[in-house]
């Protein structure tokens, strides 16, 4: 079997730009998709609901998932 050494390094370059365009792609996914998510419903207390105030979030609540 011969070896090329100049198709071998173009194999391995070709090889590391789908590596990562396929790892820059789940990011982008991954970002779009958690954007798109919808905030969680604001809880408010009976206290709230009676005050001229803001409605608050839990504190376990996070604005975004």
């Amino acid at each position: 079997m011969s070896v090329r050494a100049d198709w071998e390094s173009r194999g391995i370059a070709i090889a590391g730009v789908v590596v990562v365009l396929v790892f820059v792609g789940g990011v982008v996914r991954t970002v779009v998709r958690v954007r798109r998510r919808p905030a969680p419903p604001v809880v408010r207390t009976a206290e709230e609901a009676d005050g001229d105030g803001p409605p608050a979030r839990r504190p376990e609540e996070s604005t975004r998932g």
